[in-house]
């Protein structure tokens, strides 16, 4: 069995549309939802981002999703860079995308970091029918 290590460092944004109406978003990997609170809703775009690496990982399709969302490829023996930056490293790939979607009018960054690290099954492998995160 082939297990995938993740480590995902993507910026999110939150915003309350209404009373009982909040909003999240990863503009890195295009990806929305809602639910009724701040806590919430920031449980559900952790589980969306989760389940994007997870599907692209089944599809054995990381890379060039990854790419087509705009992340570029790091070298794998150099640092990333850490102001301005989403990283995503898989395996031993490294990817990494400018954050320039999240600046507000005053020129200053919006939105969370969010941390994520698990590992996945690899399409192909021979546990691939059980895709899911791993302890």
């Amino acid at each position: 069995m082939e297990i995938v290590a993740f480590a995902a460092n993507v910026r999110i944004g939150t915003c309350q549309e209404a009373p009982g109406q909040w909003v999240a978003w990863c503009p890195s990997l295009d990806l929305y939802t809602q639910a009724d609170s701040q806590g919430e809703v920031i449980k559900a775009i952790g589980e969306a981002i989760a389940l994007w690496f997870e599907d692209c990982v089944v599809r054995g399709a990381i890379d060039a999703a990854l790419q087509e969302v705009g992340y570029r490829p790091v070298q794998a023996d150099s640092e990333f860079r850490h102001a301005g930056f989403d990283h995503v490293q898989v395996g031993g790939a490294k990817y990494e995308r400018a954050i320039d979607y999240l600046h507000d009018s005053a020129g200053g960054l919006t939105g969370q970091a969010l941390k994520y690290h698990w590992e996945l099954c690899r399409a192909g492998s021979p546990d691939s029918h059980l895709p899911g995160r791993r302890a």
